[in-house]
């Protein structure tokens, strides 16, 4: 049976339309590995990219770091220069008042009179107080006002007439910038109980039985 024109051309045209198939084949795989390959790329670079980000933001941290470092210790050095020169300055004010007491001792040496004595550390004592004012150190007034815990400590309790007034201090306290730094020892009042009267007994008469007489 002989084939007929059509199926002869049918036959001629199918190796080609295998090549093609093939050709189209190979073109998409080339492509599919072309846009990987791009994907691949791109992805590559981003990391990179973000490889010299990071690396950029650990140098700053890094300077960052050190920039603290030096400031920190900038701020000791100038702490520690702030406590020598308030050290000095309460030293030297204190070295004057040594010498007013030096001189009070001598001059009641030498007159031996102990009311100069009494004189020179009274005005020693005046001196001094300036001093610890300069540095806001206050006393504490406490007599006669009501016991506050924040700023007072009971040595003892007293009766009195009303509770919790300090009737007399026997330490005196201080506050430096507003801080207690010692607290006042006082004594305080107790107000005394009331004796209750005890009540009189009444006097009780005893009435004997009257007795009958015997004739």
């Amino acid at each position: 049976m002989q084939n007929s024109p059509t199926q002869k051309s049918t036959e001629q045209n199918k190796p080609e339309e295998n090549e093609n198939k093939a050709k189209s084949t190979v073109e998409v795989e080339k492509m599919g590995a072309k846009g990987e390959s791009e994907k691949i790329g791109a992805l590559m670079a981003a990391l990179e990219e973000e490889k010299k980000r990071s690396e950029d933001y650990l140098n700053r941290l890094k300077y960052m770091q050190a920039d603290f470092e030096n400031f920190r210790k900038r701020m000791d050095r100038q702490m520690e220069e702030i406590r020598r020169q308030s050290s000095e300055r309460i030293v030297l004010g204190l070295l004057d008042i040594v010498d007013e007491l030096e001189m009070a001792i001598k001059n009641a040496r030498s007159s031996g009179s102990v009311e100069t004595l009494i004189d020179g550390v009274e005005m020693t004592l005046k001196k001094l107080k300036k001093v610890l004012a300069g540095e806001g150190v206050s006393q504490i007034e406490c007599v006669g006002k009501p016991f506050d815990p924040s700023v007072h400590e009971v040595a003892c309790v007293v009766e009195g007439d009303s509770d919790g007034i300090v009737l007399e201090e026997v330490r005196k306290g201080y506050v430096m910038g507003g801080r207690v730094i010692r607290p006042s020892v006082v004594k305080i009042s107790k107000k005394s109980s009331s004796t209750q009267k005890e009540p009189e007994s009444e006097n009780e008469t005893k009435i004997e039985p009257e007795t009958e007489k015997v004739n």
